[in-house]
């Protein structure tokens, strides 16, 4: 038999979406089961002779001119980088990049001037008297109230709003500067440009044909060409603006990706195969493995997304295993599962519909093909595009109908526990019980500085609707129900209920051992719905 907690408390409302009103039902517990697995990849140090490098840098394609610098020489066209070459901008001894080698530049405070300018916006001397050439008229707001409905809305049924345009103040007297006039100003007057560091990356060279095509199993690659470390990749996101949304920055960091292409000179051939380098897969020790799992984990990783908020494992089966775990990943395979389209930031993995004869990833029936990146959302049209690893040897975008057949499932990227706020509320029930609720979110969930927790009971004469619909939510007769707990959670600012417009946490803890660990949650909106929670040290937690 169920039990709940508590005889004669109520139930709790949590929005878990935009637009639904709280209240829910508390109880459940789910373990959480993490696994690892280690690959090891040894790697080999033959070489050969390979196909010639060609230099053909995207900022190398515009050559600068007299009219790109400034006074003091330096280009200031904005297509100019900070440049210092590198074992990467030569071939053979031969220097091969045509990038002009620029230093970086940061303006401190000596790059700067404190200068008195102007600001009153009068000329000395002017007279000016306000003209209706002065000013600009437009409609604002509706005024009309004839509610006919046949009746149709002319410029009379509207605000006639007129803006001051001329940018000059009015005077009737000939204006004298005067100390109020001027205002002191922080001017750049360094010459000197801040220019965007570029490192080379694969993707700034294109290759020849080698002079003699060995067989393919004798094919051996250079294992220092193209080779990168953590460094390099630290100074490669070290200019990107993050704004600690981990959604967000993941979406930045998967941009500044696309277009990578995995070394044709560092390769190694197996079975007649060619696998070529890739930081992706170096970045898990896997140099020449499949990375397509791991371009989206190398993703995640510089966006600041850390391991205990959301596990990898190069096994996609494994890994929506763990995601799942977390409560992250929602399976799109269901005949009953949501069509909504993801949110960017998201994950997206894909399935092979046609398995026959094929040795990929599976869980739970699904044969899991591949992960992206969810770039962005068209709701009109109802599609996405993500960017995809390792297809075709290379970071692609690709745009997918969210009704596409191929798709497994999303998992969401949590919140970054450092823009985490809280509210929190106490409530003492009729039998003397209190319950501290806890409601956790970020920034983006458009909670107004200053809002509070509203905590209630439903009236008593709706205590037996609510039990009746919890017996049928949860598939049960209403005798088989322990202690229900019934709590109106609201949030509200300024006297005015507030919708989160994104999930939010919610936690409960009472004084007395009444939170068990079969304990179960109930949302009423629309139609009740039990949610999924999880009971920790007699407090009960959900979204």
């Amino acid at each position: 038999m169920r039990t709940y907690v508590d005889e004669k408390v109520r139930e709790l409302l949590v929005s878990r979406k935009t637009h639904r009103r709280w209240l829910s039902l508390v109880l459940v517990l789910s373990i959480l089961v993490s696994t690892c697995t280690v690959a090891v990849f040894v790697e080999p140090s033959l070489t050969l002779t390979n196909p010639p490098r060609i230099f053909s840098c995207p900022y190398a394609a515009h050559q600068h001119t007299a009219e790109c610098a400034n006074e003091a020489g330096v280009p200031c066209c904005g297509l100019a980088v900070a440049h210092t070459h590198d074992d990467s901008c030569y071939e053979n001894g031969e220097l091969i990049c045509t990038l002009p080698e620029l230093p970086a530049h940061t303006h401190t405070d000596e790059c700067y001037e404190e200068q008195t300018v102007l600001c009153c916006g009068f000329e000395e001397g002017a007279v000016h008297i306000h003209t209706d050439e002065c000013y600009a008229e437009y409609l604002g707001e509706l005024i009309c109230t004839n509610d006919d409905p046949e009746h149709e809305h002319t410029d009379e049924c509207y605000e006639t709003v007129r803006e001051l345009i001329c940018g000059m103040q009015e005077s009737a007297e000939p204006h004298v500067h005067t100390d109020e006039c001027y205002k002191t100003e922080r001017v750049l007057i360094c010459a000197e440009p801040e220019l965007p560091v570029h490192v080379h990356t694969a993707s700034c060279f294109t290759y020849g044909e080698a002079e003699e095509e060995p067989e393919d199993d004798e094919l051996i690659g250079d294992p220092n060409a193209d080779k990168e470390s953590a460094e390099d990749w630290d100074r490669m996101f070290a200019a990107l603006e993050l704004t600690g949304d981990w959604a967000s920055d993941v979406v930045t960091v998967a941009q500044t990706q696309i277009g990578y292409i995995e070394s044709e000179l560092n390769f190694i051939t197996e079975n007649g195969l060619r696998s070529g380098y890739s930081r992706y897969g170096d970045r898990f020790g896997a140099p020449y493995g499949e990375w397509n799992a791991y371009f989206a984990a190398f993703c995640l990783h510089y966006a600041g997304v850390d391991d205990e908020s959301m596990p990898f494992d190069a096994d996609l089966a494994h890994w929506v295993e763990l995601l799942t775990e977390k409560e992250l990943y929602e399976d799109r395979t269901a005949e009953d599962a949501s069509d909504a389209l993801p949110e960017p930031g998201e994950l997206v993995f894909f399935r092979l519909t046609d398995t026959e004869n094929t040795e990929t990833d599976e869980s739970d029936g699904v044969v899991f093909d591949r992960v992206g990146v969810v770039l962005s959302v068209d709701p009109e049209a109802g599609t996405f595009t993500a960017a995809e690893g390792d297809i075709e040897n290379s970071v692609v975008t690709n745009t997918y109908e969210i009704t596409d057949d191929t798709i497994a499932g999303f998992c969401r990227v949590p919140e970054n526990p450092a823009n985490i706020e809280t509210l929190t509320g106490a409530y003492t029930a009729d039998d003397g019980s209190v319950y501290t609720v806890v409601v956790s979110y970020s920034p983006y969930a458009g909670i107004p500085e200053g809002a509070e927790l509203s905590i209630t009971e439903p009236h008593p004469a709706d205590v037996a609707s609510y039990t009746e619909q919890t017996a049928a939510a949860l598939d049960c007769e209403e005798d088989e129900l322990g202690p229900l707990v019934l709590l109106d959670i609201t949030i509200v600012a300024d006297g005015e209920e507030v919708q989160p417009q994104i999930p939010v946490s919610v936690s409960i803890r009472s004084e007395v051992d009444l939170l068990k660990d079969d304990s179960q949650v109930v949302h009423f909106g629309e139609e009740p719905e039990v949610i999924t929670s999880e009971t920790v040290d007699g407090e009960i937690r959900f979204e």
